[in-house]
């Protein structure tokens, strides 16, 4: 049959994009409700416990439910995937437009609760689009771009809702600012599905880079068929029970596989506790803030929390291009992720000690060197986990990844919750801080295993030892 041609086309960017604005549009709700917590539990009534709920229902929406969503991204595609999380993240939101009243928390919960589940279908997608669409040169920078998506909804989501929500003794103004802030966030969402729908492609013709190659060749030798790789799908239906069946065992393989992999349960907890930190300290900001800088005292505390927690995001977004680009250049995934890991313990002390200081303009500067480690070690733990569990899919690795960090975020969130209202800020940091240093204990044992980068060095060298044609860089569309 020939050898499989291998080809990026330049329409890459465009499924990159569409992606990155639906994990946008996602993220942008998670902390809208904890960056205003003081001016949302007046206005519906309810405990500061009951917001940080708002915010630990994306994380606990996530645990139970991240092998089913990693099974549709795996099985059925990105596009299906994709689709299927904008559509319930629309539905959410206009939820959310009919809960602007006092009465009516439980409506917005709902609606922020639906909102959680969609982020299944977009938060373990960046490595698999990376994978599937983008050549191996370019494969941890277009990660590193897709989580920035998520990153920069997250910041929107500190920025926005202060701006539009005021503090007004007046319930009614409140009512209309809510009013405002949800059908902005309906309407994006609603813009994005349609785009979705005209543009969002499943998968690329032809395989961008050797290594997913030889993962096709893999797939059609173990299927039968192409089904789950780049090959046309006219393929005989006889056995299609029997097929979904099959695939059904091997996805279960592929879970007990990569929760026997030491390396890989030693990335899980290190990145859990990483991810959970952020987690932790995005959510409760705005307590942890207004506890050291009182309302009567500093009047735009508020609105500082959030442009604190858009500072953290920004910072972020940048140490995730930086990560993603170094990884491309140098592949020294272990080194990066424990460099990273002293610099997010150093940024948590620095953030501790800022915060004690009563300086505002410290807090800021700790805050964003914070995010710059934190935030932006999420790529380079995607893109370390797809490493040591390559030829599995990626969608899968990350999918495990990410329920680490949401277990962890939640466990955090509730004690943090807990202790920043009896014992204060200076306890509540210090668990961060031990959080952090026993994630970067863990990283030091995880083995320097680049299957994925020695699978494409292998594909590399069999075509140019046999001179294939297929083996130089074509970008056509």
């Amino acid at each position: 049959m020939g050898e499989q041609p291998v080809r990026v086309l330049k329409r890459r960017w465009v499924m990159l994009a569409l992606f990155s604005v639906t994990s946008m549009a996602n993220a942008a709700h998670w902390i809208m409700y904890a960056i205003i917590a003081n001016i949302a539990t007046r206005y519906y009534g309810v405990s500061d416990m009951a917001i940080n709920w708002t915010s630990i229902v994306f994380m606990a929406a996530y645990v139970p439910l991240v092998i089913p969503a990693s099974w549709v991204i795996e099985k059925k595609g990105l596009r299906p995937a994709v689709l299927l999380g904008c559509s319930l993240m629309c539905a959410g939101s206009w939820l959310k437009v009919l809960s602007a009243a006092p009465d009516r928390f439980d409506i917005a919960f709902i609606g922020q609760t639906m909102i959680g589940v969609a982020q299944m279908f977009t938060l373990g997608v960046p490595g698999r689009l990376a994978a599937v669409w983008f050549g191996a040169k370019e494969v941890s920078f277009a990660c590193a771009v897709g989580v920035f998506g998520n990153q920069l909804g997250i910041a929107l989501g500190f920025l926005i809702p202060p701006a539009l929500v005021g503090d007004h003794a007046d319930l009614q103004k409140i009512t209309a600012d809510l009013k405002l802030l949800y059908y902005v966030f309906a309407a994006v969402p609603t813009a994005v599905l349609v785009l979705l729908l005209l543009f969002f492609e499943n998968k690329p013709p032809v395989p961008p880079s050797y290594a997913q190659a030889a993962l096709l060749k893999q797939q059609q030798a173990s299927n039968g068929s192409g089904a789950n790789g780049h090959a046309p799908a006219g393929t005989a239906s006889g056995g299609e029970d029997g097929a979904a069946s099959k695939a059904n065992l091997q996805y279960l393989e592929t879970i007990k596989v990569l929760l026997t992999n030491p390396s890989y349960i030693l990335l899980l907890f290190s990145y859990g506790m990483n991810v959970g930190t952020f987690y932790a300290v995005s959510t409760l900001l705005n307590q942890i803030i207004l506890n050291q800088f009182p309302l009567d005292q500093f009047p735009t505390a508020i609105e500082d929390a959030g442009r604190v927690g858009l500072t953290m995001v920004l910072m972020g977004v940048l140490g995730s291009i930086a990560g993603g680009l170094v990884l491309d250049t140098w592949h020294k995934f272990k080194e990066t992720t424990i460099v990273v890991y002293i610099l997010a313990v150093l940024g948590m002390v620095a953030f501790a000690f800022s915060i004690g200081s009563g300086n505002m303009i410290l807090v800021y500067v700790t805050a964003g060197f914070l995010g710059f480690c934190t935030t932006g070690y999420v790529p380079i733990g995607y893109e370390f986990g797809a490493e040591l569990t390559y030829p599995h899919s990626e969608s899968t690795a990350v999918g495990l990844l990410n329920a680490a960090g949401e277990s962890i975020g939640i466990a955090l969130v509730l004690g943090a919750g807990e202790v920043v209202q009896i014992y204060g800020n200076e306890i509540t940091n210090y668990g961060f801080i031990g959080a952090l240093v026993f994630g970067l204990i863990l990283s030091l044992f995880i083995k320097n295993d680049l299957r994925r980068l020695s699978a494409t060095k292998q594909q590399q060298l069999q075509h140019s030892q046999l001179g294939a044609d297929s083996g130089k860089d074509h970008t056509k569309f």
